[in-house]
C-alpha cells in the first residue's frame, strides 16, 4: 500500500468521526422532528406505488405506504422563533387537519466515502445517509454521453482515489473514490424520486390539497457536470437528469430550472442550450469560476432565448436577489408557463462562504423559497423540487437551508438581516436588470 493511500485512508477515518457538520446546525435551527408512517398519497394510490420497501414519510395521511423512492422525510417543526408552527396532526387521507404541515419532502444522500483530503467538497456537508433507489444507466444517459458514463464507472471501479478534473487547486479538485459512481447514481436517483412524489401528489390530491415541495439534500453536487465531463466537484448532473425524468416519466414537457448557486451552472446551461422546452435561469456572481454565464449567452439553435444568465455584480445581496427575481425571473417564468420548477440550490452566495463574493444572507433564501413556492403554485400546480448544489461555510449553509425550509413552510425567518453586511451595488444591479429585460423582451 502506498504512503499516499495510507494517508488518505487515515484521513477518511477521521472524516467519518467528524460528520456532525451543518445538518446539526440545521436541526438546531429547525428542531426537526421526522414524521413516520404517514402517507403522501390517498389509499387508492398505494398499491400502484409499492415498488420498493422504502417508507414514504410525509405528513399528509395516516396509512404507512411504500414507494419507488428515496427515503422521504416530512418536516414537522417546533421552533422558538416560530411559535405558530407545530407538528403535523394525523388526519383522514387527502384532508388537512388543524396544524398540519407536510409541505416539504426531502431526501438525504451524504456519499460518506466520496471525499478527498482537505477538499472543500465532501461528506462533512451532510451527516445522514438514507436508502435511495439509484438512477439507472438508461436514465443517466438521457443526459450524459454513454462513453462518459462508462468511463466514470470504470475509473471508480479501479478502487483508487483519483483526481478527474480541476487539478489546479489541490483543495478544490474534482475527484472520485471507490464509491463515487454509486454515490452519484444515488444522488441523481434521489432527485428523480422526489420528482415522482411531487408529480404524483399534484395529480392525486383532493380539492384544496397543497402539493408538497421536494428537497434533495445530496452529494456529490451536479450542476457543473456536462454531457461528457466531470467538473467543479460534480460527476453527474442531478438536476438535468431529474428534468429529463420529469419529461419522460411524467409528461411534464416544459421544465424551468433556476440555479442560484454563486457559480454559473455551466453543465446545466450547456446540456439544455438547444432545448426550447427547458428554460434555464442562472443567477450567479460575475467573473468567477467557471467564467461562463455572460448575459449574452441565451441558448443555441431552437433553444435560443431559453437560457437566461444573470451575472450579479460582486457584493450583491438580498436587495439584488429580490429585485432580480421580481423583474426578471418571475416575468420569464410566467411567459414560459412551466409544468414543473426545479431549483439548483447552491448556498455559496452567502456572505460567509469562502469561495466567492456575493453577500446573500440566510434570510435571503427564506425570501427566495417563498417566492418560488408562490410561483410554482401559480404556474404549475405547486410542482417544485430543490436539489442541493454548493455551499462551503457550514454555518452559512445550515442556516440558509433552514431558512429555505421555513420559507416553504410559511413561517417567519429565524435570522434577521445583518446590518454589518456591506452596501450593495444597487446602480449596477439596476442596470443589469434593465439590460436583461431588454435582451429577453420581458
Amino acid at each position: 500500500m502506498h504512503k499516499g493511500d495510507i494517508f488518505f485512508r487515515n484521513w477518511l477515518a477521521r472524516q467519518r468521526m467528524q460528520t456532525l457538520g451543518w445538518i446539526q446546525h440545521l436541526k438546531k435551527t429547525l428542531q426537526v422532528i421526522p414524521v413516520r408512517c404517514t402517507s403522501l398519497l390517498p389509499p387508492q394510490y398505494h398499491s400502484a406505488r409499492t415498488v420498493a420497501k422504502t417508507a414514504v414519510t410525509v405528513a399528509n395521511g395516516v396509512t404507512e405506504s411504500t414507494a419507488r423512492a428515496a427515503k422521504v422525510t416530512s418536516l414537522g417543526l417546533r421552533d422558538q422563533h416560530c411559535p405558530s408552527a407545530s407538528m403535523s396532526t394525523r388526519a383522514e387521507p387527502g384532508k388537512s387537519g388543524k396544524g398540519q404541515q407536510g409541505r416539504i419532502i426531502y431526501t438525504l444522500e451524504a456519499a460518506r466515502d466520496h471525499c478527498w483530503p482537505d477538499n472543500q467538497e465532501g461528506p462533512r456537508r451532510l451527516t445522514c445517509v438514507k436508502d435511495v433507489l439509484p438512477a439507472t444507466s438508461e436514465e443517466v444517459q438521457r443526459v450524459h454521453d454513454p462513453a462518459y458514463v462508462q468511463w466514470l464507472a470504470e475509473t471508480v471501479r479501479e478502487g483508487v482515489p483519483k483526481v478527474v478534473a480541476d487539478p489546479e487547486i489541490p483543495e478544490e479538485v474534482t475527484y472520485v473514490t471507490s464509491t463515487s459512481y454509486d454515490d452519484a447514481l444515488q444522488a441523481a436517483g434521489s432527485a428523480m424520486r422526489l420528482v415522482d412524489e411531487v408529480a404524483a401528489a399534484s395529480t392525486s390530491g383532493s380539492e384544496g390539497h397543497q402539493c408538497p415541495v421536494g428537497f434533495a439534500i445530496v452529494r456529490p453536487p451536479g450542476h457543473h457536470s456536462g454531457v461528457d465531463s466531470a467538473s467543479g466537484f460534480c460527476l453527474l448532473n442531478n438536476v438535468a437528469i431529474a428534468a429529463r425524468h420529469a419529461q419522460h416519466q411524467h409528461g411534464l414537457r416544459k421544465v424551468l430550472i433556476l440555479d442560484f448557486d454563486v457559480h454559473c451552472g455551466n453543465g446545466t446551461v450547456d446540456i439544455f442550450a438547444q432545448d426550447p422546452d427547458v428554460l434555464v435561469i442562472d443567477m450567479h456572481e460575475t467573473d468567477v469560476w467557471p467564467h461562463t454565464g455572460r448575459i449574452d449567452q441565451t441558448g443555441e439553435g431552437k433553444g435560443r432565448g431559453a437560457t437566461i444568465d444573470i451575472p450579479l455584480p460582486t457584493g450583491s445581496g438580498q436587495w439584488a436577489a429580490e429585485h432580480v427575481f421580481d423583474s426578471v425571473i418571475a416575468s420569464a417564468a410566467r411567459r414560459f408557463k412551466p409544468d414543473i420548477l426545479l431549483v439548483s440550490a447552491g448556498y455559496d452566495a452567502h456572505w460567509r462562504d469562502p469561495l466567492a463574493g456575493l453577500n446573500f444572507q440566510s434570510a435571503t433564501y427564506h425570501l427566495l423559497a417563498g417566492k418560488l413556492q408562490s410561483l410554482a403554485q401559480e404556474l404549475c400546480g405547486g410542482r417544485l423540487v430543490f436539489v442541493l448544489e454548493g455551499g462551503y461555510s457550514s454555518e452559512g449553509l445550515a442556516s440558509s437551508v433552514a431558512e429555505t425550509f421555513l420559507g416553504l413552510l410559511g413561517t417567519p425567518p429565524a435570522h434577521a438581516l445583518d446590518s454589518s453586511v456591506p452596501e450593495e451595488p444597487k446602480a449596477a444591479v439596476q442596470q443589469l436588470i434593465a439590460d436583461l429585460r431588454e435582451l429577453h423582451a420581458l
